[in-house]
């Protein structure tokens, strides 16, 4: 198995309806960076990040995530 590079975001760009979804799904966004797998589904984080343009597999994709 080799290495994959995935995506970077930076929380402090979060808006108040992604931070809000990753409070309550344990996705850290304060205080510690966190690598996290977002699924496919609708949700709030997975729709602002193909706003950024990031490219999801069928399922989902993971995501490094920097804390502010």
């Amino acid at each position: 198995m080799g290495m994959k590079m995935i995506p970077f975001v930076n929380a402090a760009k979060f808006p108040e309806d992604v931070l809000d979804y990753c409070v309550k799904h344990g996705i850290q966004t304060h205080g510690q960076n966190d690598v996290t797998f977002v699924e496919n589904d609708g949700n709030p984080l997975a729709k602002w990040l193909r706003e950024e343009d990031i490219i999801f597999g069928r399922e989902g994709t993971w995501i490094a995530i920097l804390s502010t």
